[in-house]
């Protein structure tokens, strides 16, 4: 599907749909200047959609590979399947929403940023994950950089607020608009357009099915940096997100909520988590005071859920 020879590696763009009718035509449209300068194949892994995805991805999309899934099995379980192969290849991976719009050219200079890192100050470990500039449908930027969630910055979003604790620095989200200007190293980044390197991902392995749905790709950015791997903004290659569906979701926010209290379970034991979920459970309770009705049902999840060590299906 490529073009362009001299590209150092192939890339599996993987795109994992759900009822995406709506927005995947932009992706789609978008694929062929967005790849372009690279030598890729497109991978498509449909958690059983119920409006006309799949038969717009057989016709808009009759080269690429399509797994049909009988049962909506969450990303990071889409994603394996999408990778079930790769493991013995030499290639990099994409992974894309459906509803992102590629500019001309991104994936060959996130592709690039992966292997010319040794110009960058103070870095230590390789890139193994990079992640274009993002920006609404209005070209503001939106702030994907992450730091690794701990109480104190769920304390310092509870006490001052996400923006203001972004601001100052203590929050998880960085806010600094510095950083979305230059190639910018994060604990994470949002998974909205990530690429992996095939090292990191022989290294790092499968994502974690564990996850249905978000901390999935904190898990696997904070395991690749286990391994020696970084996750890197690379602000030559932009994107738009058209995104947001999470804080407008009772749903969603919750299990967002709920699954970043499991993380830390996962990387800190059940005595740390008790105080993340208390800290996130006070941000919740005080959004949700002010009439916030998502907040409302994160609180209610969060007081259900016991911050234990995830060890089965939700």
């Amino acid at each position: 599907m490529g073009t362009d020879e001299s590209a150092a590696r192939p890339i599996r763009v993987v795109v994992v749909t759900h009822d995406s009718a709506a927005v995947l035509p932009g992706l789609l449209d978008s694929l062929e200047a967005g790849m372009e300068g690279t030598r890729w194949r497109l991978v498509a892994v449909d958690n059983d959609s119920r409006d006309d995805t799949r038969e717009l991805l057989r016709r808009s999309a009759s080269a690429a590979q399509l797994i049909e899934l009988d049962r909506n099995l969450g990303y990071a379980a889409a994603v394996n399947r999408a990778l079930a192969d790769a493991r013995g290849e030499i290639e990099d991976v994409l992974l894309l929403n459906p509803d992102v719009r590629l500019s001309r050219g991104s994936a060959a200079s996130l592709q690039r940023r992966l292997r010319t890192a040794s110009h960058l100050d103070s870095i230590e470990g390789r890139i193994g994950l990079t992640a274009p500039l993002c920006q609404d449908s209005s070209g503001a930027v939106l702030p994907t950089l992450r730091r690794e969630p701990t109480v104190a910055r769920a304390l310092a979003e509870t006490v001052l607020g996400v923006r203001r604790a972004g601001r100052r620095g203590w929050g998880e989200a960085v806010l600094e608009l510095s950083a979305y200007a230059r190639t910018t190293t994060a604990d994470w980044i949002s998974g909205a357009a990530l690429m992996i390197s095939s090292e990191c991902l022989h290294a790092c392995g499968e994502w974690d099915e564990r996850f249905f749905l978000y901390s999935e790709d904190t898990d696997y950015a904070l395991r690749a940096r286990d391994e020696g791997f970084l996750s890197c903004l690379e602000p030559e290659a932009e994107v738009v997100h058209l995104g947001g569906a999470s804080r407008a979701d009772s749903r969603l926010w919750a299990l967002l909520a709920v699954n970043k209290v499991i993380l830390h379970a996962k990387r800190h034991g059940r005595g740390r988590a008790i105080a993340f979920r208390s800290a996130a459970l006070l941000r919740e309770l005080r959004l949700a005071l002010s009439g916030n009705r998502p907040s409302r049902r994160a609180a209610v999840a969060l007081l259900g859920r016991a911050p234990t060590e995830i060890g089965g299906p939700r």
